[in-house]
């Protein structure tokens, strides 16, 4: 009778959830190409009930913007069936010569941004698939370095290096025997797309970077609920049978 009991709890809660994400689905907007904003995002301009504010986006100048942890990111695409969304920095997006990430942190793949009130967590995948195209990203680190030096993982920013400061891109490429330069300091990092050849040149980290890259978005409470609810089945079964 208890197993009954807990199972219909379980079950109750899993439709709760589900209900939840029908009925916020039905609240949805535009902004650009990016048509159909639903769940669990929202524009700044709708009301709380839209969606949580973890996922908040702003249209600037009829373009979608997502702010994620400390920097800003145009939304490119967004698949709710693969729970992914597409972000390419501002700084970065139109290939300005000597643009500098938004972010002015390291970017980790295991730092989700976790939202307690909805149990939602957004982070980056570094084998990322969308549309059936799997996608490799690695992390390229802008860094401060007092001389010249020449190495294939390290790519000298032109436009930002002068005779005081060397400007490089670092990223790690698992091709080549690492490397550090320990006298060079960190500026800030982003996501980006593994290079298929070695020997890259900036212009061709230019064009990656504006590619951007994907966010994968979480509801690890039902992730939870679903694994005890098929674990109670599994066991009930279980007894049953024998």
């Amino acid at each position: 009778m208890r197993r009954g009991k807990s199972s219909n709890i379980l079950f109750s809660l899993l439709l709760f959830l589900f209900i939840g994400e029908v009925q916020q689905a039905g609240c949805s907007s535009s902004c650009g190409d990016i048509k159909n904003i639903r769940y669990p995002f929202q524009l700044k301009v709708h009301p709380a009930e839209f969606g949580h504010s973890v996922f908040e986006l702003t249209c600037q100048s009829n373009k979608p913007i997502l702010q994620y942890r400390s920097g800003k990111y145009y939304v490119k695409e967004i698949s709710y069936d693969d729970r992914i969304i597409k972000v390419v920095d501002v700084n970065l997006a139109n290939g300005s010569l000597g643009a500098l990430p938004s972010q002015p942190r390291s970017f980790s793949a295991t730092s989700f941004f976790y939202d307690n009130k909805a149990g939602i967590q957004l982070g980056l995948e570094y084998s990322s698939s969308l549309g059936g195209h799997v996608k490799h990203y690695t992390e390229a680190q802008f860094l401060n370095c007092p001389s010249n030096f020449s190495h294939p993982s390290y790519i000298r920013v032109p436009c930002l290096s002068g005779n005081q400061c060397h400007v490089y891109v670092y990223y790690d490429d698992s091709s080549t025997t690492t490397y550090r330069q320990d006298s060079c300091s960190f500026n800030s990092s982003i996501p980006m797309l593994l290079p298929i050849q070695t020997n890259t040149s900036y212009e061709t980290i230019q064009k990656l970077l504006q590619l951007g890259f994907d966010l994968r978005w979480l509801c690890w409470l039902s992730v939870i609920l679903a694994g005890v609810y098929a674990s109670t089945m599994a066991l009930t079964i279980f007894i049953i049978w024998y």
